[in-house]
């Protein structure tokens, strides 16, 4: 059945009640809807018709009513796709126009053969969380056969149910990045997924159930995206805003179709964004947006955490091989990005496994320049990056990347899991990883054959404070105490058998709660500071984690205004590349400024 649209134009806050669609465009099966303007009895675009996308298609079937009107606001009706200089004013007006809106429609796509199903447990979860008098986390095995549960008690974990459930979490719409500032300033918000529908707030509600009581390990279903989702809008809401950076991070796996609004779907909900500074721009390169971006954020903090978020080489190098297969045929500002970009510039639609240092409060203590602010400057170009400081040392010898093969759950930060079943199966499959594999043996050793520790420290306990990067839960804790958390995780794996192969599904069985409590503390810290980094030793006997791309001879520098010593490789006679930020045990409190070594300017390119 054909859909007709009638167009009008209206100042915001004089709008009459109107909702806002949040999708996903989906595949460009393009259909064509009437369109005509109320107010010039005209048709906009030219012609009687506007060509929208399949998802948007189906929405609109979905969402008219039969006899009633219903005002919307939808982006690629009300905004000119085609007009750079429409789109760049628009982008400015979406974070108003998302909390102006009556409510907030989700569509997550048409029904699956299994969508309602996880419609209803999400109704029979949001029940049972009502219906619950205590809050704090109970056993798994507990939540999923109580009988005060009711429906949802007879639910065991390998019901299909689960699986429909999963997949409703995993629908495209939780990955688009335009959706996390669409949620975020709504002030209401429902979910349609074909006929079945729901309270944005039950999905959040279900999501949070699911991670209180440890069900993600039992259940397979992952709902850290929706978990994200919520907290952005509670901390909207009530503070503190938002900075830019951290959503920057939050945000990196999330999907554009346009690389440039990687940047400019977060300006509305950043607390500490500058329109005048960072408008957004369509006609700009996206280099040029994110060179820009950085410089910005360099000049006005007067610091260096920005280039903490630049990833490893190789997913940057990976990116370019894909892209380069696409350029043949493409013309003009249609050329993608390719390794103009400068390598102290964060590339943010490249994946990053490991969060950085300086934006995880377990490590906000990091100080490795001292009080030192920085006091950059950029070449005539804006590509290469001048700083001052002073390189102490050089990569020696390299180790293994510590789970290197296994994707990092969405889950890994900002906080890791607590305790019961999802704990302990990460606990022993990272052992497995770490010690089966000779990972955790190679760095033991690379650090014993350092012999003495430059702090004095013994070398043991330099290593275990390396492994967890100085992590601030662990700074008071004795040496001994701390000897013990490291013993307790090496045994841990053959404590709790994991040999078994069905031990994902079967560790709540096994009564050894206490005999893990120091393991599963030592692991969430290892987690927070190894996940996808390598461990490495220096030419002056120090130890330390890097990014996978940290190589033998790479010179480690302390630069004015950074928070962690970082990693360059030398580029011709006096030029460098920059490869990362990195953890050095003994030398992340100003230490090294205090050694007679001599400062110099690094252009860093």
């Amino acid at each position: 059945m054909p859909v007709q649209c009638l167009m009008s134009t209206h100042e915001i806050e004089q709008a009459p009640a109107f909702q806002a669609l949040s999708y996903t465009w989906g595949q460009k099966i393009e259909h064509r809807i009437g369109c005509d303007d109320v107010e010039r009895n005209s048709i906009r675009g030219g012609g009687h018709y506007v060509s929208i996308h399949e998802s948007l298609w189906l929405a609109l079937q979905r969402l008219r009513h039969e006899t009633e009107e219903r005002i919307l606001w939808i982006d690629a009706i009300c905004i000119s796709q085609v007009n750079n200089a429409e789109r760049n004013d628009q982008v400015l007006l979406m974070r108003k126009l998302f909390h102006k809106a009556e409510s907030v429609i989700i569509w997550l796509g048409e029904e699956s053969h299994d969508s309602a199903v996880a419609f209803d447990l999400v109704s029979r979860i949001v029940a049972a969380a009502a219906t619950e008098q205590a809050r704090s986390p109970v056993n798994a095995k507990q939540v999923v056969k109580a009988q005060d549960l009711g429906g949802l008690a007879l639910l065991e974990y390998s019901s299909p149910a689960w699986e429909a459930l999963n997949s409703l979490f995993w629908r495209p719409w939780f990955s688009r990045v335009w959706v996390i500032q669409e949620v975020t300033v709504a002030r209401g918000a429902s979910v349609l997924c074909g006929p079945s529908h729901c309270q944005w707030w039950h999905l959040t509600t279900t999501a949070r159930y699911i991670e209180d009581h440890s069900l993600t390990a039992i259940t397979r279903v992952d709902p850290q995206t929706a978990i994200k989702f919520a907290d952005l809008g509670q901390r909207f809401r009530e503070g503190p805003p938002h900075l830019l950076l951290e959503l920057l991070s939050q945000a990196r796996d999330s999907y554009s179709t346009d690389d440039r609004d990687k940047i400019f779907a977060l300006l509305g909900i950043a607390g500490d964004a500058e329109y005048s500074l960072l408008k957004p721009n369509y006609k700009k390169p996206l280099v040029d947006v994110y060179t820009t971006l950085t410089k910005h954020l360099i000049e006005r903090d007067r610091s260096l955490d920005v280039l903490s978020a630049v990833e490893d080489r190789q997913f940057r190098l990976k990116r370019d091989r894909e892209l380069d297969k696409k350029i043949e045929g493409l013309e003009g500002n249609e050329l993608p990005m390719n390794s103009q970009l400068p390598s102290w510039v964060p590339d943010w639609e490249v994946h990053r496994p490991s969060s950085p240092f300086v934006l995880h409060p377990a490590f906000a203590t990091m100080k490795a320049a001292g009080s030192t602010q920085a006091s950059c400057t950029f070449s005539t170009d804006g590509l290469t990056l001048l700083s001052r400081g002073i390189a102490f040392d050089q990569i020696a010898y390299v180790g293994d990347p510590f789970m290197e093969a296994v994707p990092a759950p969405r889950s890994l930060f900002p906080q890791p899991p607590t305790t019961n079943v999802r704990l302990r199966t990460r606990i022993a499959h990272t052992a497995i990883d770490f010690l089966t594999e000779q990972r955790g043996r190679q760095w033991e050793k690379l650090a014993r054959d350092l012999k003495i520790y430059p702090t004095g420290e013994d070398i043991l306990d330099a290593f275990i404070r390396t492994l967890v990067a100085g992590d601030a839960s662990f700074l008071g804790l004795p040496q001994e105490r701390l000897r013990a958390h490291y013993t307790a995780w090496r045994k841990y794996w053959r404590i709790a058998g994991v040999n078994d192969p069905n031990f994902v599904h079967t560790a709540y069985e096994r009564n050894v709660a206490d005999e893990i409590t120091l393991a599963t503390q030592f692991l969430q810290g290892q987690l927070k500071a190894a996940y996808g980094r390598r461990f490495f030793t220096t030419s002056n006997k120090y130890m330390g984690l890097a990014q996978s791309g940290v190589r033998i001879g790479h010179a480690v520098v302390i630069l004015h205004g950074g928070r962690t010593p970082y990693l360059l490789q030398r580029v011709g006679s006096s030029g460098y590349r920059f490869v990362g930020e990195c953890y050095v045990h003994g030398h992340m409190n100003g230490e090294a400024l205090t050694k007679p070594i001599p400062e110099q300017e690094f252009a860093i390119r």
